[in-house]
């Protein structure tokens, strides 16, 4: 297991927005078994660029790109309230336009269906706004996209999120719509070594995602389950229309 999926695990991060993954043939790798790492996998040549760990909490795939992967899942309120919250990694290549086709389109179409959203960014841009040491061509378009679509963000403070020895920047953004900026805590970058040029940025959402709800098979009484199939094969019930399927359905 890499160095990442180690602290994946001791950390014990429910999700991680990933932005150039390590990737071996074509396919995420280092993350082990710890949950479901969802990425774009492209026929060619092409790694990923993004990539999405979810332990184990995932609800529904979003969008999938080379270099943006959404999914959708559950938070839950102190009062029981569920609501869908949508969550990206987005790389914006430093040799493209910024922002991207794909993450404009993102954006809209979550606010068309009114769904919450935190997005983790790397820009390859610089905007003094979340903390980088001057501001180019780049930041601008992207301070603006931000402008544009009613997001925040989420950076505080200067720290670098890209560290070389020739250089120190801040390049990575951490996005969100109004209603999830509120919820976001403890925003900073962390001071361990990550064994990459880019430093991970750790944060929690005041809320809890919904657990999914898993059957082991191995826990099966097969005995039984054989016994109830038997009963329900030699009912002998016929259904004679629609109202009798429907009320065996229920039965069933």
């Amino acid at each position: 297991m890499s160095e990442l999926g180690q602290y994946v695990r001791r950390a014990k991060v429910d999700i991680a927005l990933l932005q150039e993954p390590y990737a071996w043939r074509n396919q995420v790798s280092g993350l082990g078994h710890l949950g479901v790492a969802l990425y774009y996998e492209h026929n060619g040549e092409l790694p990923p660029r993004a990539c999405i760990y979810v332990s184990n909490n995932l609800r529904n795939m979003g969008l999938c790109y080379r270099d943006l992967v959404a999914v959708e899942t559950y938070f839950i309120e102190d009062d029981g309230r569920r609501y869908k919250v949508a969550l990206a990694s987005c790389y914006l290549p430093g040799d493209g336009v910024a922002p991207t086709k794909e993450l404009e389109e993102m954006v809209l179409w979550y606010r068309g269906k009114g769904i919450p959203l935190i997005i983790g960014c790397d820009a390859n841009a610089h905007h003094e706004v979340w903390g980088s040491t001057d501001t180019n061509e780049r930041g601008e378009s992207v301070i603006e996209f931000i402008i544009s679509n009613d997001l925040e963000t989420m950076n505080i403070g200067n720290t670098p999120t890209f560290v070389t020895r020739a250089r120190k920047e801040v390049l990575d953004i951490t996005m969100a719509t109004k209603e999830m900026s509120d919820k976001v805590r403890g925003w900073r970058v962390d001071a361990e070594d990550s064994m990459s040029d880019h430093r991970r940025i750790l944060y929690s959402i005041e809320s809890r995602v919904e657990k999914m709800k898993v059957r082991n098979p191995r826990k099966t009484d097969w005995a039984k389950y054989e016994e109830e199939l038997r009963e329900l094969a030699d009912s002998g019930v016929r259904y004679e229309n629609v109202d009798d399927l429907e009320n065996g359905a229920r039965r069933l």
